[in-house]
């Protein structure tokens, strides 16, 4: 943490937590950023805006982005970020961090509910896979994670990479 020790100084404490919620608020908003523009970019893969798929697919965005991205940065900050809108009608997403990669799939359907299929690593191994519902398959995630002795972004003053480095350009 950024911040000097006055004798306990209240304030003191005040700014070293503020500064902290602005760091983490920052990270959320650099990445619900980032995933927006990729959505925006790829979306008319979907076809336009008119199209039941792209509506289907924009409605999964608009559910689930900011609580796939509240979990991911609850893991840790992304070294390598991607949102894919295919032509096949899903949203591929994938984290890479340290020694974990992270594929969300979500495959849209107009007649039965979307399927997310999700897969994870750790040092190129597979540590789960499955279908999920959203909520519980984050959830796997995150306990998996911490099983697999991945350490929970707590305090961090880190910054997520720009998007030319999180893309791998």
């Amino acid at each position: 943490m950024n911040c000097i020790k006055n004798n306990n100084h209240p304030l003191q404490l005040n700014s070293c937590v503020y500064r902290n919620i602005e760091n983490e608020n920052q990270q959320y908003e650099d990445l619900k950023y980032f995933t927006e523009l990729s959505w925006d970019v790829y979306s008319n893969r979907l076809g336009d805006n008119t199209t039941g798929f792209y509506r289907a697919g924009k409605n999964e965005f608009d559910l689930n982005n900011d609580q796939i991205i509240k979990k991911v940065l609850e893991m840790d900050i992304p070294k390598k970020i991607s949102l894919s809108v295919t032509s096949d009608k899903s949203l591929h997403y994938s984290f890479r961090f340290n020694d974990f990669v992270l594929f969300i799939e979500t495959y849209l359907s107009l007649e039965f509910e979307n399927e997310t299929y999700i897969e994870f690593f750790k040092d190129k191994e597979l540590i789960l896979e499955g279908h999920f519902d959203i909520e519980v398959g984050l959830e796997s995630i995150f306990e998996t994670y911490k099983k697999r002795g991945g350490k929970v972004n707590s305090n961090t003053t880190e910054f997520l990479p720009n998007l030319l480095d999180a893309c791998g350009a």
